[in-house]
Formats: C-alpha cells, structure tokens, sequence
C-alpha cells in the first residue's frame, strides 16, 4: 500500500458515503516518493486552487495515512481547548516548515510575507480537524521567532 493508501476517486467527490471505497490505487502509490514531500506537494497544489478545489483536497487528506480519526466530542466554538484536538502532527509540521520559511531574516529583509492563501489554507485544515493548532502553532509562534532574534544579536 503507498502513502495514500487504497481509496478510489469516487470516495474523494462523495465522502458522505458510508461504505469506503478501496477499488483503486492512488497514483502516488506506485512510487518511492518521501511521504513528508509529498504532503508539501499536497500543500503547494492546495495552496494555489484553494478558492476552487478545496473540497476536493480535504477529501484526499481525508482518507490518506496523514487523517486522524475525528473526534466524538463536540466542539464549542466560544471556547478553545486544545487538549482533545484532532489532526495530523506530521501536517502540522510539514505546513510549520513552509511557515518558517517565512520568519528566516534574509527572507523579512526583502519584506516577503507568508501568502494569503497559505495563511487560509491553515485555517480550514484545522478547523476541518487535519492540522493540530496546537502543533502548528509551536512552528509559527512568535516567541520561538522572537528568542532566535535575540540569539542572533548576542
């Protein structure tokens, strides 16, 4: 079985079916590809047909090797515990990387800002429960970045 694992296109485009789908192999599957790459591959083509094709990836994440089961708990929106969260924490590193890029000093020197598009990207993987908040966020706090400007000066 490869990093998608067996999961047919008809499960993609109706995920609200009840009976999974194992009919064909996804074509990552067929190669040697770094599982860690290929969600940063995920990530990129998500990141660039957000607006039109988001549905479609969620699905795909879905019913990859990088979906954790979804939590029985229902969740209140006017409090945050991060505690029970579900999601991926390799998700939620590969996305923190892609962040980091972002907070390096040679890349604010030329004033590059991590897209929109990403920053939204994020946020409806976690609030769809495949990025744990809690991991990404020790990617992309402000503290750590704040601690490494300092290092730096001394």
């Amino acid at each position: 079985m490869g990093i998608i694992g067996e999961c047919s296109p008809s499960s993609l485009v109706l995920p609200s079916s009840s009976e999974p789908h194992t009919s064909s192999l996804l074509p990552s599957g067929y190669f040697d590809l770094d599982p860690s790459r290929t969600l940063d591959v995920i990530f990129d083509a998500l990141t660039s047909s957000l607006l039109t094709h988001h549905r479609f990836f969620i699905d795909l994440l879905r019913c990859s090797a990088w979906s954790s089961p979804p939590s029985s708990e229902p969740v209140n929106s006017h409090e945050m515990d991060l505690s029970g969260e579900s999601g991926s924490s390799v998700a939620a590193q590969v996305l923190g990387f892609k962040f980091k890029h972002y907070q390096d000093q040679t890349v604010m020197r030329k004033g590059e800002e991590a897209p929109k598009e990403m920053v939204l990207m994020a946020a409806i993987l976690v609030r769809e429960g495949l990025v744990k908040l809690k991991e990404l966020w020790e990617h992309v706090s402000l503290r750590r970045f704040a601690a490494r400007v300092e290092e730096e000066k001394s």
